[in-house]
């Protein structure tokens, strides 16, 4: 009985309240019931503490005011989840005693660079991934984290999106990288009023370098742009503005994208399913996975906010597929190619025993009986170059899955995957690259061979790579 009271506490002081969401409160008409009065007042009370809000009397008014028309809302919202009519629950949130328009200026999203260095189509992305996709749970994704009172989403977003690409383009742990030094240097290079566009800030750390957290922590405040020294970047951004544009990036790595996040005002868990709500896109987060048949048969897609790791599904939001649900999949960027300080990078290729070991996939003509197991990466090239019918080979970096292959199919870009072609000589003979002894060319003297375009003064071995050395110490 008293939870129905409280219903219509709510529902009565949704209609009493008249006000215009940006204005201030006119008039409350209060219930009769002074115990469920007081237990609103209190609650509300309880709220302003616990997220250190501060409010003038008059502003505490107009807060309370909206906190109890949005109670209303979400009770209600919260009965036709509970009758399966929508596909997520609605709670109480630090934004619920806020307006909608206080809401949009608080997130910092503007639309920026459409352009695009590169485009991932269906055929030249890794096809060995199933229906689902989770970068958290192969770990190329670090701790949610949380952007507070700045209107720095496009910064969290940024980083989010190029510590995963750094964790897959090195196979590393992902690092923690700086957001406040991006608040700093770009765009209106304050806390509030933030703004800023994903695309943009990829292109600048391409071109500048991202700090680390650790050298450039957050202040959730103005700061002065400078620069630390490490450097973490991007070698390039890929655009995207369909949600099958978006699978193809996402299956590559962690894709930051720009929404309508009114709907996450009160989001408390499930899939946001509602094609009605607006497109119009006001924040950017960062897609990290896709879940087959959530919601109905429906698939959702995962997403990262930057509200902290206690937010709703631990820091994570779920929207249906399919349907462009708050302008999903209209504004897709991600950076590629991410290198690390120190010469760290160049897509995490480097040079194998036998090869080339390159971060990338090379799907199609396998061996029978595959996939076999490996150790690591340099395990399955070496199982390659101990099977005279392996020309190549690809290897799952975040599992232990390794292909032998017949041929030498082209490279693709897959995150988690390396691969790369047998170029060490096989009993004095070539692998995959012919004879590797040091040849005799036009180019070069009469008196020198060469090895990988260039002369030398003996006739030994070209290791791969292209370094010239005895064979037995290549």
């Amino acid at each position: 009985m008293r939870a129905a009271l409280l219903v219509l506490l709510f529902i009565f002081a949704a209609s009493a309240v008249s006000f215009q969401e940006s204005s201030t409160v006119t008039s409350v008409e209060p219930p009769k019931n002074d115990s469920i009065i007081g237990d609103i007042k209190k609650e509300f009370k309880e709220f302003v503490h616990r997220h250190h809000k501060n409010y003038t009397a008059i502003e505490y008014i107009k807060h309370q005011a909206i906190y109890i028309k949005r109670k209303a809302e979400i009770i209600a919202h919260n009965l036709k989840y509970k009758a399966g009519l929508v596909g997520w629950n609605m709670t109480v949130s630090r934004f619920a005693d806020m307006t909608v328009e206080e809401f949009k200026k608080s997130l910092g999203y503007k639309i920026t660079n459409g352009t695009t260095d590169a485009v991932i189509a269906s055929s030249a992305v890794s096809k060995r991934f199933g229906e689902n996709i989770d970068w958290r749970a192969r770990g190329k994704m670090g701790p949610v984290k949380d952007q507070k009172q700045c209107g720095s989403c496009w910064a969290f977003a940024t980083t989010g999106a190029t510590e995963g690409c750094v964790a897959i383009s090195l196979n590393v742990a992902p690092p923690s990288l700086s957001e406040q030094q991006l608040q700093d240097c770009m765009f209106s290079k304050q806390c509030n009023p933030g703004g800023g566009g994903g695309a943009d800030a990829i292109d600048w750390a391409k071109d500048h370098g991202i700090n680390s957290e650790q050298s450039y922590p957050y202040t959730e405040s103005n700061g002065q742009c400078h620069d630390t020294g490490d450097k973490w970047k991007s070698g390039g951004r890929v655009h995207g503005n369909t949600e099958d544009q978006l699978l193809n990036m996402l299956r590559t790595g962690p894709v930051l994208i720009g929404i309508n996040a009114e709907p996450l005002m009160t989001y408390g868990g499930g899939v946001v399913d509602d094609a009605g709500l607006s497109r119009g896109r006001n924040h950017a987060v960062v897609v990290v996975g896709i879940q087959s048949n959530c919601h109905n048969g429906a698939d959702c897609w995962i997403i990262r906010n930057s509200w902290g790791g206690g937010w709703a599904e631990q820091g994570h939001f779920r929207v249906m597929k399919g349907r462009n649900v708050i302008g999903l999949g209209d504004d897709s960027d991600m950076p590629v190619r991410c290198s690390a300080p120190n010469g760290g990078g160049g897509g995490g290729d480097r040079d194998g025993k036998y090869g080339r070991i390159e971060n990338s996939d090379r799907p199609g003509e396998d061996l029978n009986g595959q996939p076999i197991q490996a150790g690591n990466v340099d395990d399955c090239q070496a199982k390659c170059f101990q099977n005279n019918d392996c020309k190549s080979w690809a290897f799952d970096s975040c599992g232990n899955n390794c292909w032998l292959k017949s041929g030498t199919p082209g490279a693709v870009g897959a995150g988690c995957r390396q691969s790369g072609i047998i170029t060490a000589g096989r009993n004095g003979g070539g692998g995959g690259g012919g004879n590797n002894e040091c040849k005799k060319e036009g180019y070069c003297p009469s008196f020198l061979c060469s090895c990988s375009g260039a002369c030398y003064s003996a006739d030994q071995y070209c290791c791969p790579g292209g370094r010239l050395t005895q064979k037995q110490f290549c």
